[in-house]
């Protein structure tokens, strides 16, 4: 089934509120997906900007909690990946989701596969510039 992972547009203080073992609530703009780790969101910043994974993984994530049970969480997305999506152009979001494929993570999914999760990724960041808040994953086995 994979780890449920919702996305969503907040800031500190709301990501703070958010009951780690609920998820958002409906008051956030908030993507829906499956198994957005923070390694394979670094996979998808490698992809974007063409830095090399290795240089990326020392700091993936900045600011998390978690459920009393650790079955559950919120972490944030870095600020550099949330300015690459939000700047990710129509175009190039084939090419993207290509590259962004070959991560081992993903067992095999192809690029097509991974557009539309690219295309949701790039207007919630949208979202989140133009009110200058973060991107928050929210996760739960």
């Amino acid at each position: 089934m994979g780890v449920l992972s919702d996305v969503f547009v907040a800031d500190r203080e709301e990501a703070e509120q958010v009951d780690p073992a609920l998820g958002p609530s409906g008051e956030l703009p908030t993507y829906q997906a499956k198994s957005l780790d923070p390694v394979i969101l670094g996979q998808l910043e490698s992809a974007i900007t063409g830095l090399p994974y290795e240089q990326l993984s020392r700091s993936l994530v900045g600011v998390h909690f978690e459920s009393s049970e650790g079955e559950s969480g919120v972490h944030d997305v870095r600020p550099a990946l949330v300015e690459a999506l939000a700047g990710l152009s129509e175009e190039r979001i084939v090419s993207v989701a290509a590259r962004w494929s070959e991560a081992e993570e993903w067992y095999g999914a192809s690029g097509p596969d991974l557009e539309p999760l690219v295309r949701g990724l790039a207007g919630l960041a949208r979202k989140a510039v133009e009110v200058d808040k973060g991107l928050w994953v929210w996760w739960s086995l």
